[in-house]
């Protein structure tokens, strides 16, 4: 099980498994692309980010660093993880899934911290469906799926984008869904929040209030 640390501002650990998951009411915590370090608001407590849990390297098409340079970096910035999270094969430009399969050789400790290796997938229509075989999910260490206009299309409405998550969502081999709050794609996130509730393995914020 891949787990994500968040600490507050004063120190207090919020520990939680399956981290961007799930939306609560009025925010959704969910992923950023590779940055300076940054804090995220989560009803008015400040966070800071211990993992990093989506980032692409040259592999993806659209990114500009190497490997050694993203975990370089997170270990710089005082990241105790990074999760390399290309894009599956669907994407236009991405790699093929051989590099997802041979991802295995890759050593998991790198620069003095945690490297996971993982994907983000494409979700692909309403039914849910991914561009990465079950075998090779479950092969990765970190799985996100996330919907893409070169991929998904066009907005299916608010059911239809909405259909698609929660469907991706039933995918044991998803452990994450990606930028939940694209405006491209309006979503009902109190039926996801809902649906989350009921297929996240744990979820402790800690003392949030």
């Amino acid at each position: 099980m891949i787990k994500v640390i968040l600490w507050d501002v004063d120190g207090t650990i919020l520990d939680f498994k399956k981290a961007e998951y799930v939306a609560i009411k009025k925010y959704i915590l969910y992923n950023n692309s590779m940055g300076k370090e940054r804090g995220i608001i989560m009803n008015n407590t400040n966070i800071k980010v211990g993992v990093e849990t989506h980032s692409h390297t040259l592999a993806s098409g659209h990114a500009y660093c190497t490997i050694k340079e993203m975990v370089a970096y997170a270990a710089e910035l005082g990241l105790e993880g990074i999760a390399i999270t290309d894009h599956a094969p669907e994407m236009p430009g991405s790699c093929h899934k051989f590099y997802f399969h041979n991802i295995k050789i890759m050593p998991r400790k790198m620069n003095g911290i945690d490297v996971l290796f993982g994907s983000e997938l494409n979700i692909m229509d309403e039914e849910g469906n991914v561009d990465l075989h079950p075998t090779i999910l479950g092969e990765l260490d970190i799985v996100i799926a996330s919907i893409h206009p070169p991929c998904f299309g066009e907005s299916h409405g608010k059911d239809g984008n909405t259909k698609a998550i929660m469907n991706a969502m039933k995918n044991p081999g998803i452990d994450i869904i990606g930028h939940p709050d694209d405006g491209r794609y309006e979503l009902d996130y109190e039926m996801i929040v809902d649906m989350g509730g009921r297929v996240a393995e744990e979820l402790v914020f800690g003392d949030i209030t």
